[in-house]
């Protein structure tokens, strides 16, 4: 053997080897992105199992984690969106300002494609909100069970313990979670979603990553305070060859709306659950009930659910000829009636507490 030979024979096996360990997947190549806009950041892992693990506002960290999973039809396990492949992604700077606050991304499944689709949007200072849009293409000739979920864990004002965190069903299933001087408001815009769930970390995600099929519980709380998760199901059925789209809003502020006082289960209307709901809790912190819903913490935030809490709930009765939310003005006689009913009332869970 010449000295060519003998040269190609020991080097080049070497070099091939050293070619397919620079090409193969590490945990350091996972596509990491960052958005920002005004006031507002956010850093997303596409496909190394981090999801969205930033969104600052104001400078503050607000979340934990947040990201997706996905199934076929009724059988498990449930899978996370960064287990598909990732075949492309792009960032944008849409409105020209300092750093990019929009990204495209694309993922290829067996069955299906996923665009995951992020819009940042800040503020001068205080709010900050981003708009997530998943178009889901199914890539079969068939019709498609695929479900989708949302799962949240945020910190608000960067504190493992958060006050409340409960879902509104009403016209939407409106998600919130609460920190004295923060909140988070998740509101669908285009499909709703068919299933929803609270609970205390990380119970959720534990049912989201094990080896079977997890459907939401439905669960709405309010509970709280603790480490505090949400999560909605979208359950679709996209025929053959066709789109399906799924979007919705997240939104940070900074003080918690003054418009609903009175409102203990967040359902949108002041009415005789809130009136039972404090009377449940009276002379308590707010921090158990035999409903299936907390006052966490009491209506008028002073650490007690008293008399005054029960007259929030009759100043602001919106279920038959109150005021409407926002307007916790002059009290109409309606609510100025429903306000002495309550003092009575209150009069009442009294008197049976010293019996």
């Amino acid at each position: 053997m010449n000295d060519r030979s003998k040269w190609c024979t020991q080097f080049i096996p070497v070099a091939m080897i050293l070619a397919a360990a620079c090409a193969a997947p590490t945990a350091a190549d996972a596509t990491s992105v960052s958005l920002a806009d005004r006031n507002a950041t956010m850093q997303i892992d596409l496909d190394g199992g981090a999801g969205i693990s930033s969104f600052t506002v104001d400078g503050i960290e607000q979340i934990n984690r947040e990201w997706f999973w996905f199934r076929v039809g009724t059988t498990g396990p449930e899978i996370p969106l960064d287990s598909l492949t990732l075949s492309t992604h792009n960032l944008s700077d849409d409105d020209f300002d300092t750093g990019d606050e929009h990204l495209n991304a694309m993922y290829t499944a067996a069955q299906y494609d996923v665009e995951y689709d992020v819009q940042l949007l800040g503020s001068s200072t205080d709010t900050a909100l981003f708009t997530t849009r998943f178009f889901l293409t199914n890539t079969t000739a068939s019709m498609l069970q695929l479900n989708l979920f949302h799962y949240a864990d945020y910190e608000l004002e960067n504190t493992t313990s958060d006050n409340l965190v409960a879902i509104a069903v009403a016209t939407d299933i409106i998600a919130r979670q609460i920190e004295p001087d923060r909140q988070i408001s998740h509101t669908p815009l285009v499909a709703q979603p068919n299933r929803y769930e609270v609970d205390f970390d990380p119970n959720i995600l534990n049912h989201l990553n094990d080896a079977d099929a997890d459907d939401l519980n439905n669960a709405l709380g309010p509970i709280g305070p603790g480490d505090l998760s949400y999560a909605l199901q979208w359950d679709l059925h996209i025929p053959g060859n066709t789109t399906a789209q799924v979007t919705f809003n997240q939104q940070i502020t900074v003080d918690l709306p003054t418009g609903n006082p009175g409102d203990v289960n967040l359902d949108g209307v002041v009415d005789v659950t809130d009136l039972a709901l404090v009377g449940a809790q009276w002379g308590t912190d707010g921090s158990g009930s035999p409903f299936s819903a907390d006052i966490a913490p009491p209506p008028n935030g002073d650490g007690v659910v008293d008399v005054a809490d029960l007259a929030l709930v009759g100043t602001n009765w919106t279920a038959s000829g109150g005021p409407s939310l926002g307007s916790p003005g002059a009290v109409p006689a309606p609510a100025a009636g429903l306000a002495g009913y309550a003092l009575i009332l209150a009069a009442a869970l009294r008197r049976s507490r010293r019996v």
